[in-house]
């Protein structure tokens, strides 16, 4: 090769090195290189890193007519059994080999294969080089440069430019090698550009020594190196448009960013142009312009004189500064085109392929360090946000807390906390999958941004938990209204696959500074205020109180006692009378659950019951209720009392139960009372959070023999269609209706709406929390079915039942 060609293909090596290529375009590529500039063929010999085998991967010649016998010159020399080949010789030794002149007279004297002598006469091989490649010390392989029809004479220094050309050849293929092993690895990318960048210092200083035209070659080695650095890339893109305008000589270099949105080319960076330039123009992307063509030809463009071209006009920034001539190349980042880098004279000039060959190798780092800024972007952007829902993250929220407590007290501000929890979220995805999960998760994301502020932080806390971090905010009148909002947009249910289903939230509410001085206690107080929501039934806000904490302490005493309470028998049933308030008869009775703890006393089931659900402890206590229950009723037949039906609470978690169905036919039968004695109760809040599914148990249920009440009506948002579905033959009107029935008309409708509603179904009607004969007579005119409250009778151990009873 002569000295002038030694730049182009330095320029192409190096165009190599900086590509991500797979291994066999790599391996092409490379002897595509240096055939013809270093021989008529070449061999490429590996060696494999697990096996220590040879194999001879590729082989190229400049006639191809003679490609069949070079490829079985590959074939033959990896297969010989007692190695007496060149490549064989190098890789033993780690020497390179020169063979200047080869004639018959040696290659009949050899102990080669007879078949390989024949292919070395065909092919007419005159002169062969074989040069080791090693990598961080170890060996790949052997590169083999041969010539045919006349001899070769090698030099000291064509030897060592070959040497660093097998050196090249091997980093280039242990970069493919690495690039097809680790592709999408960040980490191995980066050991990879490493790779290169050594490389390219090594060709700086071995360019350096040969030749003073390589300069380009050097100025791309620091750009390999600064790009490896830990800089910006704005930094990165300015310092590139400096290199350029000084390694090409020219008077301005400009780098567009491509802004697909609008179809436009953002001026990032620049060297010389005027003020007011960079970092604000923009330029329509179309065929017009240079860098415009372009991008839409994929190709350089080099213009020698702008006043003569034809293609497409000057833009007001090369009018503006006079332009003559330029060159632009694409920046090419995986497949997306990003951008355009150009160099530009107010002087008509004749750009060299070396030039262009500078700018495409100067585009390509960038493109490497456009790629890995991306990747570093996008681990930052993950790193601090949910997966699914795309919404801050835990880190990110505490971050963002810790700055906002930390501001709010410098300007004596208040900051808000709302912690929401998902109410039975763990049941959707039991039963319906993560899928529609995550879809509810998203959901629940974009309802909560709705209600947000701007400047608000919607964030998932982890599961089935959200924070809403509300800064500058004045009162707590202010941060409830927000709480309102939520429960407000929760009240429309979630249409996943033409499914409906009803999503609940309970909410803790706490204000820095009154509620807790940094990020970790105020949360901790939200959340506090969360389980006392959970405790009174869910589905609504609390702002927290100091006394939360006392009884958030007792709550952590329940649920450690709750283990043994089964055991020890400590759980009760007791039974509060359901009245015909027509015959004024009772007729049946309520089961209520009742835990004499030891030393805290009478516990009632709204403070313990949500732990048992959460603990999984509901499904063991129901079904000892439901014995409890049979047995109670078998004793009262046998004592001869008034036949009495008794009504008995599903928890949520039972309707997930798989053998729900199963267990309590096996407790009837075992006990050996009728399923018909026995009528099931679930809450409208419990039953429209997944139809389909309840639907679904309570049909089993009634196809055995137990009877369906729906409790609490009028507070779980159905609607009439759900309301036809369900398998039940009874309401319960929620007792906050009968409070004030009397005095307010709004709930005196709704009672009489409910009632109207349930008769034309044919369901019965039963009226919770009736306390005055005011209310009673009201329920009688709209011709209620029956009744239960304190007028009657309170919930009774089943002693003092009996003796009601009897």
């Amino acid at each position: 090769m002569s000295p002038e060609d030694i730049p182009a293909f330095l320029a192409q090596a190096n165009e190599i090195l900086t590509s991500s290529l797979d291994y066999e375009e790599t391996l092409n590529r490379v002897t595509n290189l240096i055939v013809p500039h270093f021989a008529d063929w070449c061999t490429i010999s590996l060696i494999d890193a697990k096996t220590g085998e040879r194999s001879n991967l590729l082989a190229k010649h400049v006639d191809p007519k003679k490609v069949r016998l070079a490829e079985e010159w590959r074939e033959r020399t990896v297969t010989d059994p007692d190695e007496r080949t060149g490549e064989a010789y190098v890789l033993k030794t780690g020497k390179s080999l020169l063979l200047p002149e080869i004639t018959r007279e040696m290659i009949a004297a050899s102990k080669l294969d007879p078949r390989l002598k024949e292919v070395i006469y065909e092919l007419k091989l005159h002169s062969y080089v074989c040069v080791g490649m090693q990598v961080r010390g170890v060996t790949l392989g052997a590169i083999s440069f041969i010539w045919a029809e006349s001899p070769k004479t090698y030099c000291d220094e064509d030897i060592a430019l070959l040497e660093i050309v097998a050196k090249s050849v091997a980093v280039a293929i242990d970069n493919a090698r690495l690039y097809s092993e680790t592709q999408g690895e960040l980490n191995k990318r980066k050991q990879a550009e490493v790779e290169v960048r050594r490389l390219n210092q090594e060709l700086q200083e071995t360019v350096r020594e040969r030749t003073e035209s390589l300069s380009h070659q050097a100025t791309l080695a620091k750009l390999g190196q600064l790009a490896l650095r830990d800089i910006t890339l704005t930094q990165l893109l300015d310092q590139t448009a400096r290199y350029v305008q000084e390694a090409l000589g020219v008077e301005y270099s400009k780098i567009l960013e491509y802004l697909p949105e609008s179809n436009e080319l953002f001026f990032r960076a620049g060297a010389g142009w005027d003020p007011g330039w960079v970092g604000t123009a923009r330029f329509q992307a179309g065929p017009h312009s240079q860098s415009g063509f372009a991008l839409g030809s994929g190709e350089p463009v080099i213009v020698k004189n702008l006043r003569n071209e034809k293609r497409f006009t000057a833009t007001p920034l090369l009018k503006k500064h006079k332009i003559i001539s330029g060159a632009t190349v694409i920046i090419q980042d995986n497949d997306t085109c990003w951008g355009t880098l150009g160099a530009h004279t107010t002087e008509a000039r004749i750009y060299s392929k070396e030039d262009i060959n500078f700018l495409q190798s100067a585009a390509n780092i960038l493109a490497l360090a456009i790629d890995r800024s991306r990747a570093e972007e996008n681990m930052r952007y993950q790193a601090f946000h949910d997966s699914v829902t795309d919404i801050p993250n835990r880190a990110l929220l505490e971050d963002r807390l810790t700055v906002e407590i930390a501001r709010a007290e410098r300007n004596k501000g208040k900051v808000g906390l709302i912690f929401l929890d998902l109410d039975h979220f763990k049941y959707i995805n039991d039963s319906l999958g993560h899928m529609i999960g995550d879809f509810i998760l998203r959901e629940v994301a974009r309802r909560l941004q709705s209600c947000a502020r701007a400047g608000d932080t919607v964030a998932r806390f982890g599961g089935d938990e959200f924070i809403m971090l509300i800064p500058d905010i004045t009162s707590a009148d202010e941060l409830e209204g927000i709480a309102k909002c939520v429960l407000e947009v929760f009240h429309t249910s979630f249409t996943v696959d033409q499914q409906e289903l009803t999503v609940n939230t309970s909410m803790g509410l706490a204000l820095y500074p009154q509620d807790g001085e940094t990020a970790e206690i105020l949360i901790k107080n939200a959340d506090t205020a969360v389980y006392r929501v959970k405790e009174i039934g869910r589905n609504g806000y609390r702002m927290y109180t100091k006394n939360m904490n006392i009884k958030g302490t007792q709550r952590l005493r329940i649920e450690n006692d709750l283990n043994k309470a089964l055991k020890s028998h400590q759980l009760e049933i007791w039974y509060q009378p359901i009245v015909d308030i027509a015959k004024n008869k009772i007729v049946a009775a309520e089961a209520l659950l009742r835990w004499q703890h030891p030393t805290i006393g009478i516990i009632y089931p709204g403070d313990f019951v949500p732990l048992a659900e959460e603990t999984g402890l509901i499904i063991p206590i129901f079904e000892w209720s439901l014995q409890t229950v049979a047995e109670q009723i078998k004793k009262w037949d046998a004592d001869g009392f008034p036949q009495i039906d008794v009504c008995l609470n599903l928890s949520a978690r039972q309707l997930e139960q798989n053998n729900l169905i199963e267990r309590c036919v096996e407790i009837i039968d075992m006990v050996g009372v009728s399923s018909k004695r026995i009528e099931v109760e679930i809450t409208e809040t419990m039953a429209m959070q997944n139809i389909d599914q309840t639907v679904e148990t309570l049909r089993g249920l009634r196809d055995v023999g137990f009877d369906a009440a729906l409790d609490d009506f009028g507070t779980g948002h159905s609607s009439l269609n759900y309301l036809r579905r369900l398998p039940v033959s009874k309401l319960k009107i929620d007792s906050s209706f009968l409070r004030d029935c009397i005095n307010n008309p709004q709930d005196a409708a709704i009672v009489k709406a409910i009632i109207s509603l349930a008769h034309t179904l044919n369901l019965r009607v039963v009226a919770e929390g009736v306390e005055t004969q005011d209310q009673l007579a009201f329920l009688l005119s709209l011709g209620c079915n029956a009744a239960q409250g304190y007028l009657f009778n309170p919930a009774l151990p089943a002693a003092a039942f009996a003796e009601l009873i009897h």
